[in-house]
């Protein structure tokens, strides 16, 4: 079972690598054999490259993201973290949204991602 200490340092590094747009951190939050749902209800990303992709697709579209981390809650391996997103899109949009990303965590690394959000054109 991971410590509170690891599951932290392990979303704060993956919260840390949209915020700085920062493509190499946020693998190394993943486990390899991660799988993301973000949406849920949208199709399972499975394994390290998925989400990878997934990353490599927002910012295609974005010329900028700005991720407002606001609270973690921790229980067991778990981890819910409730945040803010600002989108500026190369298209000109900017889209806002808030959610919640639920996280488990094992030996250290992100092995879960289920994404809940609403989104807001602004």
């Amino acid at each position: 079972m991971p410590t509170p200490e690891q599951i932290t340092s392990t979303v704060d590094a993956y919260a840390r690598s949209f915020g700085a747009g920062d493509r190499d951190l946020f693998p190394s939050a993943l486990s390899d054999s991660v799988t993301q749902i973000d949406p849920v209800g949208s199709s399972r990303n499975e394994g390290k490259d998925a989400p990878a992709a997934f990353w490599d697709g927002l910012f295609a579209l974005c010329d900028a993201v700005a991720l407002e981390f606001r609270d973690v809650f921790m229980a067991g391996d778990g981890a819910a973290m409730l945040f803010t997103v600002v989108q500026d899109r190369k298209d000109g949009q900017q889209l806002t949204f808030g959610g919640v990303d639920v996280f488990q965590v094992d030996d250290g690394k992100i092995a879960l991602i289920k994404g809940y959000g609403r989104i807001r054109q602004g």
